[in-house]
């Protein structure tokens, strides 16, 4: 479960996010960490000139540009519970 302090109705609250809502968040942040290094193996690819081979360069620049622009799963689960907070503090949910 992830817990989040924050500012209800003027009133400070912990809102409390269930496994299967964690669940549903960390499986949103494994298909954007799937669809990110994708793109960066493409972007690897051009950047080495080998757009049909799929080389051990090719792997290697794609991990780094990886590493540079995927979220962390902390990082993601945070943004998550930020939007659900903000929708909440909106009288969305």
């Amino acid at each position: 479960m992830i817990p989040k302090l924050c500012k209800l109705n003027g009133a400070w609250q912990w809102i409390v996010f269930s496994d299967d809502e964690e669940r549903e968040m960390r499986k949103a942040h494994r298909v954007h960490c799937n669809t990110t290094f994708s793109e960066c193996m493409e972007d690897a690819k051009i950047i080495l000139n080998e757009p049909t081979i799929i080389s051990l360069n090719v792997i290697e620049v794609a991990s780094a540009l990886f590493s540079k622009r995927a979220d962390a799963v902390y990082s993601a689960l945070q943004k998550e519970v930020d939007k659900v907070v903000c929708e909440m503090q909106k009288g969305g949910k």
